[in-house]
């Protein structure tokens, strides 16, 4: 998506036809809509379902001074010169205030590393993320399935295992899966369909413990969002009991893989 922008302004500035003040308004919109992205690159920091939002909005900016040099804007030039810096200070605003702007962009991977919370280059913790993940993954045997609720799922090497990401889990299955919090139920589930190992980040609740999502589910008005959220609950404490009764294949201090092939003696 990041690249979609340069891109399009390029084509956009390269056009000899368009003033000065234009030129301006489209390149603010590249730059701010690019680094706000950027800015809040982190795990849950920005929902997935905004980003369409977000290209949008920066088409949208892109696009309007292109429309106004086709149609000869007759307004004032200073109202176009003055179009970037309304930008930046909206956005500014919408990064620094109380609640959820600054609370997101404070999430974000820059904005730690630049704080000194993350002592690594901002590539860094991708890196690591993808090597805990295929180190979890080493402990499962090749061609064997595993159900993962983990950070970054995406790191699997998906042809090596048949992996059953959970998104929000308990939701659907190849049967309905138990509505409940029972380790035994949620192992016997996982055997009956061939699932022999298990793949749960203990320490951080995969970003969704239960302290996360109770205020959510009591604030919610909607019936799907409480049962979607609330089997998410049950099941992370199933897999969390499992610790009690699963033998663990693998534990790196925050990845654990479960054997489901045998109980723990």
């Amino acid at each position: 998506m990041l690249l979609l922008f340069p891109a399009l302004v390029g084509l956009g500035l390269l056009r000899e036809r368009m003033p000065a003040p234009e030129r301006l308004f489209a390149g603010a919109a590249l730059l701010l809509c690019s680094l706000l992205l950027v800015l809040a690159q982190a795990k849950y920091t920005v929902s997935g379902y905004r980003y369409g939002y977000a290209a949008a909005a920066g088409l949208f900016l892109f696009a309007l001074p292109l429309w106004l040099a086709e149609r000869r804007y007759p307004g004032p030039r200073w109202a176009l010169a003055l179009a970037p810096p309304v930008m930046l200070s909206v956005a500014l605003y919408a990064i620094l205030r109380p609640g959820y702007g600054a609370d997101t962009y404070r999430g974000g991977i820059l904005y730690r590393w630049a704080a000194g919370a993350v002592p690594v280059s901002p590539a860094g913790p991708a890196r690591q993320a993808k090597a805990a993940v295929r180190a979890a993954q080493a402990a499962v045997p090749p061609g064997a399935p595993l159900l993962a609720r983990i950070d970054h799922p995406y790191h699997f090497d998906f042809r090596r295992n048949r992996v059953f990401v959970a998104d929000w889990p308990g939701l659907t299955g190849p049967s309905p899966p138990p509505h409940s919090a029972d380790p035994a139920a949620w192992a016997e589930y996982l055997r009956r369909h061939g699932v022999a190992f298990v793949a749960w980040s203990w320490r951080s609740e995969a970003g969704m413990g239960a302290a996360y999502l109770q205020p959510l589910i009591v604030q919610s008005d909607s019936a799907f969002f409480k049962d979607q959220l609330g089997r998410t609950v049950l099941t992370q404490q199933a897999l969390a009991a499992f610790e009690g009764r699963e033998r663990a294949a693998y534990d790196d201090g925050a990845i654990r893989v479960h054997d489901l092939r045998a109980e723990k003696p």
